[in-house]
């Protein structure tokens, strides 16, 4: 960062200001003063390319200077309101006028005067909706934007500064006692703020605070952002005191508070840049710093240092006068006002943003919202695309070469960190505390601290080396918090105050370059309407790339040093090196590396340099009055420019050998070498003796070294060339400068970044204006300047010739200045020159070209050839069609890959159909290769490219154009094997049955399909018609490992995806007798019940089909023999298949074949085969059995706790039928109990001696049951009040069975019932009509009409007698 002077505005009639206020949205600058002063200015700056590239370096005019007349006093404060573009100004007599914009000039909207005392602040909210003014009686006032007073109150306080938080719910005041009180946006005192080091007097008794600032990010109004574990945020609340120090935290919260000291002797003001990223601290040095220079003592005593974010120091500026006031920052950070005596001072602001080229990219970064997490873009210079990564803790970035590094944190648990260094120090600092006789205590506080700190989050650091389009090649974890980072094509060196890390990556040959293998016409075919989607970047992971110090191949090699500790062999692994923390007083300052050393610059104005890769320091070099700030090698390491702290430049040979002097000891040679070997080590310990002068330069050391006599002031970018070690560019203020040969060329007014410096030409770009929008980058804010020579020779040979031109440069010979030649020359045709020009130039594919167009007989040939030679292909293509050769102009695009071009060429005549497809298909790919699968599909349908389009589908989800294009393809078609794994992929287990089979590839790829998608039916399906038995065992077997590990819904689901509800049935009613063992939930053993019954109805409906299929064989073959099909019931088939299965065909006894295993499963787990053969047979003998049982037992126990005692004992009398299912007791207990409550004691008796009977019931409970029995019925006589119907009788009596209606449970006699067609029982019409008019007397907890059966639940479909009858 470099902030300097650059403009100057006088106030008339020399009147001091007082404040000042730049408009962070309109550009706006208002400024009071004495004698009524107050004015309004506008800096306009031009618009266009050249504007942009110049940025702030643009001549900026006053577009506006407007004297505003109202006030009766000097004016004291001024507050912009940026959203409602209004200004609001108070002077010292009180007077508040409001003003607003119309038409172009400010004119008076309010005033107010309150007479009573002076205004000491005003401060909008960030939304602009309220204003809070303080006077300094303590008067507080509170207004909204629209003039209504929204409260007031007199504080018991002198007043002096009030400040809002971002979200406008909480207030601050200050007072003069440097008391900072919070109440909230309706003026309750909530508490007073605790500032640090009141207590010990660390701030002073007296310490006034003479400034304070709330940092709100534009267009947020959100003042509280949570942490993230273990992570530090930036400090937005700036407390300044009168004595120096600085109150920095997060808001008002003063856990978080850092109490800092300015270094400055007094703070006049402080204010936060508008982006919260820097703090401007304005006030006056102290009596040791008045300056070195005689510039620096006559600029005065005011000073403006500069603070990020944490609070660490950035730069300070000096500013000339005698009192300044306040500062103002512009919208966008770019410049300052600073009210200085009767002066504006402007000053610019060059920052140091995160970013790097390489190749064709430019990389950079800028943070999110929340100023945590940076947006790392990647942008392609040829294609104009760009790649977004979101990276957490960005710390640094750099480039070179093929890749850029990037360093990033993250928070890890110290337990997971393995640092032997660190554990060695700890074990030996244990042994040490056991010898002094501590031993037994400090292990166990040694313990405890170990546990202490397992929890403890530490940052780990690791550095990144990524490709052109964002990809993480490879990454290292770095042992310590880097500060400076420095890259070649091969290696990267990362330092903090005292340790070096260098990082020789194995660069890889196949890596992606930006614009290498895509032809520069390409970008014809992208749609500036298309945006590509950015990615998330994947975390850094800092074991990725293997831990501390890996290695990933024989040139990955990790060294570290200690700058303390240097010689010849002090480099060491990480694994081995242990990391110092201690201070040192002459810290690093600056790094730079290139392939041959490493230079690190250092606090006492000393230089070291290593070699590469050994890391052995070779020389020192002591600089006069310079802390190196940045510096840089040359293409050859030979000199090193270097910039100090002031924005001082100067250029050092670093090769020079300095000359001995004519009294050398030469003839002493012991002497000499005892010099030599002093002089070595103190060029080792890094003291040397001081600079020796001479008229060439200011000699570096005794040995080697000397500083160039250049110069050059306020330097803040420099760039040396890639191709010269003798020429550089460097940034100046707004200017460019280009040195060559110590001589500086004429500058160029610009004020943007340098990213590259080749063949004569300067490529910046204007990052002003990118940082501005991030996210959509344009080509303008990227130009590449021409150098003075290389201008120079171009308008010599435009004016004099191309001999003149080739004579000047032999004379100043340059590789770009020859291609100038030999494109000149191909330009003027002619080709011996520039075959000459190609020579010099070393371009052996121009010396072909060039004789080969010698040879060439047609001219406007030639031209054209020449043309795209220069890669000129308009003119190229223009000079193809005026001789009327379009097949020309064709190939032409072809060979530069303008298919865009190719087509439109083509439709306009000429060409074929098979030209066309392949400009089609190469779109296609273009769309494709760039992952823009919708454009690329509509391209490869045009081209009829089927593999592509099929692959386009399939990446953008069009399963149903994928389905259809495979239909259109025909048999065994190469394409529809593939399209069988696709569809595969994605579990469309159907088409990729259908693909497989109409491939021609073997039928058991199809089956293995069907395997993996768990598509049993289908597999099944096909094993019996390709002859796969082994796939029924499988599924077998699968389907046994669920029943033995009992997982059985997971069999049950197998069996029935697989087409078998036989086994399914079964499986499931055993699960059903399970659930209803101890009747704990009998709604779910009856719905068990019904889903076992609907998988037989499944079978039986299957049976019946086998069984018409072979009837309809036998009427075909003509035998005679179907009295056996036709004969046997649906029953009696579907019996014999299941236990005897020999009639009935393969596929029968495979079923059967399942079936007996799932039987001998079921025997191992519950019981003998004959048991569950038996309840096989049971099953399905009526599959609605079991569930009619369940039914009946709910409607049963339904109807008696609704006292409903009638229905629910006529009900109960059904449930005597299914004393096979449910539990005989439970039955005829519940059949006693309502019998007894009905009165029924003729049922009663009947009941009790079934109980009495039951040889399950033991001695014990047969006597209670007949001591009850007899305390009942010598009371009550065992008869009944009325008779029975018939069918209960017989129930009763003899057991025979009746049908009852599933709604309510009675027997059906001669009444019209209706019988659903699934389950096969029955329900009273009248009650399904009674049901649906009121569905609550029949059953509570339904309501409406009775659709559904209520024993099977399946659509009854029932149409009421009345319209039946109509």
């Amino acid at each position: 960062m470099l902030v300097y002077l650059s403009k100057k505005i006088a106030i008339p009639n020399q009147t001091r200001l007082n404040c000042i206020s730049w408009n962070r949205d309109q550009g706006f600058i208002a400024c009071g003063g004495e004698s009524n002063l107050l004015k309004v200015l506008r800096l306009e700056s031009p618009s266009g390319a050249e504007a942009v590239m110049q940025g702030i370096a643009a001549s900026a005019n006053l577009s506006m200077n407007q004297s505003l007349e109202g006030h009766n006093g000097g004016v004291m404060c001024v507050a912009w309101n940026p959203i409602f573009k209004k200004l609001t100004t108070s002077d010292e007599s009180g007077l508040i006028i409001v003003w607003m914009l119309h038409k172009g000039s400010w004119y008076e909207e309010m005033i107010n005067n309150r007479n009573k005392s002076v205004v000491r602040d005003m401060k909008w909210t960030t939304d602009g909706r309220k204003i809070a003014i303080v006077y300094e009686d303590g008067a507080v006032i509170v207004g909204s934007v629209d003039g209504n007073r929204l409260w007031g109150k007199d504080l018991p306080y002198q007043l002096r500064f009030v400040e809002w938080s971002p979200d406008g719910k909480l207030l601050l005041f200050v007072t003069m006692d440097a008391e900072v009180h919070i109440y909230d946006a309706d003026g309750n005192k909530l508490r007073s703020m605790k500032l640090m080091g009141q207590d010990n007097n660390g701030l002073g008794g007296d310490a006034m605070i003479t400034a304070i600032h709330w940092f709100a990010p534009h267009g947020s109004h959100n003042s509280h952002v949570f942490a993230r574990p273990g992570e530090q945020l930036p400090h937005t609340l700036i407390i300044a005191f009168e004595n120096g120090k600085m109150l920095l935290s997060r808001g008002e919260d003063e856990s978080s508070a850092e109490l800092i000291d300015s270094e400055l002797q007094s703070i006049v003001f402080a204010r936060w840049s508008t982006k919260g990223t820097t703090l401007a601290v304005v006030g006056m040095a102290k009596q040791g710093q008045e300056g070195r220079s005689r510039k620096d003592r006559d600029s005065g005593n005011n000073i403006v240092k500069f603070f990020d974010c944490f609070g660490r120091p950035i730069r300070s500026l000096r500013i000339p006068g005698d009192n300044i006031r306040e500062v103002s920052w512009e919208g966008g950070d770019l410049r300052m006002a600073l009210a200085v005596d009767s002066f504006i001072y402007f000053a610019n602001v060059r920052h140091q943003y995160l970013w790097a080229s390489f190749l064709n990219t430019i990389v950079y970064a800028y943070p999110k919202s929340d100023r945590r997490d940076h947006i790392l873009t990647f942008w392609d210079l040829v294609t104009q695309e760009t790649y977004a990564k979101t990276v957490s803790n960005l710390k640094l970035v750099a480039a070179a070469g093929d890749y850029c590094a990037i360093v990033v944190s993250e928070k890890v648990n110290q337990a997971s960190l393995k640092d032997p260094a660190a554990e060695e120090k700890s074990s030996s600092k244990n042994d040490d505390d056991d010898k002094a006789g501590g031993g037994n205590n400090n292990s166990n506080n040694n313990s405890n601290n170990s546990k202490a700190n397992r929890n403890v989050l530490v940052d780990v650091y690791t550095v990144q080396l990524r490709n052109a389009i964002g990809a993480v090649v490879d990454t290292k974890t770095v042992p310590f918090a880097p500060k400076y980072i420095a890259m070649s094509p091969f290696h990267v060196a990362l330092a903090n105050d005292r340790t070096v890390f260098t990082w020789q990556f194995q660069a890889s040959s196949g890596a992606i370059r930006s614009g290498g293998v895509r032809n520069s016409s390409s970008a014809l075919l992208d749609d500036p309407n298309d945006d590509d989607a950015g990615g998330v970047d994947e975390p850094s992971g800092g074991r990725r790339g293997g831990g501390l110090g890996s290695k990933r191949g024989g040139a990955d090699k990790c060294r570290i040093f200690d700058i303390e500790n240097v010689g010849f062999s002090t480099a060491q692994s990480p694994e081995t090196f242990r990391v110092l923390t201690d201070f040192i007083p002459d810290f690093i300052t600056s790094i730079t590396i290139s392939d041959k050393y490493l230079v690190v610059a250092r606090k006492n104005q000393t230089i070291q340099r290593f070699n590469i890769p050994h890391l052995t320091p070779e020389n020192v070099y002591a600089l006069r009055d310079r802390d190196v700030y940045k510096m840089q090698l040359n293409n050859t390491s030979s000199r090193l420019a270097v910039v100090d702290g002031n924005g001082l430049f100067t250029i050092l040979d670093l090769d020079f050998k300095v000359p001995r002097a004519n009294n050398s000891r030469q003839d002493d040679g012991e002497s000499s070498m005892v010099e030599d070997e002093k002089q070595q080590d103190l060029s080792m310990s890094g003291r040397v003796s001081r600079d020796k002068d001479n008229g060439s330069g200011q000699y570096l050391s005794d040995s080697f070294g000397r500083k160039l006599n250049i110069d050059r002031k306020d330097v803040w970018d420099l760039q040396w060339s890639e191709d010269d070690p003798e020429m550089l560019v460097v940034m100046e203020k707004t200017k460019m400068v280009v040195i060559q040969h110590e001589t500086p060329e004429e500058p160029v007014l610009s004020s943007a970044y340098l990213a590259r410096f080749r063949d004569l030409e300067i490529r910046v770009v204007a990052l002003d204006a990118l940082f501005q929008h991030p996210d959509k980058p344009s080509r303008e804010l990227v130009i590449d300047f021409e150098s003075k020579l290389l201008r120079e020779v171009r308008d010599l040979v435009a004016h004099e010739g191309l001999q003149r031109g080739y004579g000047d440069v032999e004379t100043h010979p340059h590789p770009r200045l020859w291609k100038l030649i030999a494109h000149a020359a191909l330009e003027d045709l002619d080709f011996p020159m520039a075959e000459k020009a190609f020579v010099r130039y070393g371009d052996y594919f121009g010396i072909k070209f060039a004789q080969q167009m010698a040879q060439m007989p047609d001219k406007m040939k030639a031209r054209a050839e020449v043309a795209v030679f220069l890669q000129r292909f308009d003119e190229a293509e223009g000079i193809y069609r005026e001789i009327d050769r379009k097949d020309l102009a064709i190939s032409l695009r072809k060979r530069v890959g303008d298919y865009a071009r190719v087509v439109q060429l083509l439709q306009t005549g000429g060409g074929n159909d098979q030209l066309a497809r392949e400009a089609w298909d190469q779109i296609g790919n273009y769309y494709a290769d760039r992952m823009k699968w919708k454009k690329a599909a509509q391209y490869f349908q045009l081209s009829r490219n089927v593999d592509a389009l099929a692959e386009c589908f399939y990446r953008t989800e069009q399963f149903a154009d994928l389905e259809k294009l495979a239909k259109d393809l025909p048999d065994e078609a190469p394409l529809l094997y593939s399209l069988a794994k696709r569809f595969e992929s994605v579990g469309m287990a159907e088409e990729a049955v259908t693909c497989f089979l109409r491939s021609g590839c073997p039928p058991k790829e199809a089956v293995d399909c069907c395997v993996k998608l768990n598509h049993w039916a289908k597999a099944l399906t096909l094993a019996e018609k390709y002859d796969f038995p082994q796939v029924e065992g499988l599924l077998i077997k699968l389907a046994m490992q669920f029943v033995q590990s009992n997982r059985r819904l997971e069999a049950i689901e197998l069996f029935r995806v697989a087409n078998k509800p036989t086994e399914a049935a079964i499986l499931i009613g055993d699960l059903a007798e399970t659930v209803a063992q101890d009747m704990a939930n009998p709604a779910l053993a009856k719905k068990l019940h019904v889903l076992a019954a609907l998988e037989v109805e499944r079978h039986r409906k299957r049976a019946l089909e086998q069984a018409t299929q072979q009837e309809n064989a036998s009427l075909q073959g003509g035998d005679g023999n179907i009295a056996s099909a036709t004969a046997a019931t649906l029953e009696t088939l579907m019996m014999t298949s299941l236990l005897e299965g020999g009639n009935a065909g393969n596929t029968l006894a495979n079923q059967n074949q399942t079936l007996q295993m799932t039987l001998n499963t079921l025997a191992t787990h519950n019981g003998t085969a004959a048991n569950n053969a038996k309840k096989v047979s049971k099953a399905f003998a009526n599959a609605w059995r079991g569930a009619a049982a369940y039914h009946y037992y709910m409607v049963a126990l339904r109807q008696f706790y609704a006292g409903h005692v009638d229905a629910a004992m006529k009900t109960s009398i059904k449930l005597c039928e299914y004393d096979d299912i449910l539990a005989p007791r439970t039955i005829y207990s519940l059949l006693c109990l309502t019998a007894l409550k009905n009165r029924f004691y003729g049922v009663a008796s009947k009941a009790f001696v079934k109980l009495e009977t039951l040889p399950i019931v033991s001695d014990e409970d047969r006597e209670e049951l007949q001591t009850l029995a007899v305390q009942i019925f010598t009371v009550n006589a065992p008869q009944d009040p009325a008779p029975l119907m018939e069918a209960y009788e017989l129930s009763l009596n003899m057991g025979r069975s009746f049908t009852a209606c599933t709604i309510t449970g009675r027997a059906i006699q001669d009444s019209p019932a209706y019988m659903c067609r699934h389950c096969r029982h029955s329900a009273l019409e009248h009650e399904i009509e009674n049901y649906a008019k009121n569905p609550a007397k029949m059953n509570p907890a339904h309501t409406g009409a009775l659709k559904f059966c209520p024993l099977c639940h399946s659509d009854m479909h029932y149409t009421p007698g009345a319209e039946r009858r109509k």
